[in-house]
């Protein structure tokens, strides 16, 4: 039996994500008209048929005018600063806390896997809404916002659950974080160079998930040319100095 009145989303992750960090920068009891402005002018009408999802799930709070949670604030700054893990780590924890999101989670888990379509309409019917365009975009919302979270993951074509009790990884703890993180020593070590000020040189990678595979073979790749060149740089240094004496 679908649940009594859950109110999903009525847009895209993209505009919800928008309204958050409206919403963050709006300041505290804010008209659907401002968060509409600085989300980029989404006219007021969007912004309140989303607001009683982002109530439900705790992301803002208030009567007419509505202020952003601490819950929401945290998760408005990874958002507004693109930190891919944190912002994994913050839906986590809504949807977590959530029950009618933790039973869509448990409903793909018994079913070991749904495809997308039967998926999104089981969200609305689940929620006891109408088949609607607006409802079907929220339903969409809420699949992007359980696959963000690491509670849902494509697996040969389906949408699958994460295992109970597994783990949530930090991007810096994976393998090619370690790997990055070892690359980027090197670097200071290379530049740091006898007789010289050392100097540390602050990467920022910005990739899509699927380009971590060869990430760190980059690095390491690039690790090994200026290592080289590095050498011949101390070489040549030392052969001046023998010179002079």
């Amino acid at each position: 039996m679908p649940s009594e009145g859950f109110r999903l989303p009525q847009s895209s992750y993209d505009k919800l994500a928008k309204m958050i960090e409206a919403y963050n920068s709006a300041g505290p009891k804010a008209a659907p008209r401002a968060v509409g402005t600085l989300a980029g002018g989404l006219h007021p009408t969007i912004v309140s048929r989303n607001n009683a999802f982002l109530l439900a799930v705790g992301i803002i709070e208030g009567g007419k005018l509505k202020s952003i949670t601490p819950a929401g604030s945290e998760l408005a700054r990874a958002i507004e600063h693109n930190i891919e893990h944190q912002v994994r780590s913050c839906w986590r924890r809504i949807v977590e806390a959530d029950e009618f999101l933790g039973k869509i989670v448990t409903a793909v888990r018994i079913r070991r896997g749904m495809e997308l379509q039967a998926l999104r309409s089981h969200i609305a019917y689940s929620a006891g809404q109408p088949k609607k365009a607006g409802i079907m975009a929220g339903a969409g919302a809420v699949v992007e916002i359980l696959k963000i979270s690491g509670m849902l993951r494509e697996e040969d074509g389906k949408l699958v659950a994460a295992a109970l009790g597994e783990p949530q990884v930090p991007p810096e703890d994976t393998k090619q974080g370690r790997d990055a993180d070892e690359s980027q020593q090197q670097v200071s070590q290379l530049l740091s160079v006898q007789g010289t000020v050392p100097v540390v040189i602050e990467v920022q990678i910005q990739c899509t998930p699927d380009q971590l595979d060869d990430l760190a073979v980059r690095l390491k790749r690039l690790m090994q040319d200026m290592r080289t060149q590095g050498e011949a740089v101390s070489d040549r240094n030392e052969g001046a100095s023998a010179e002079e004496n």
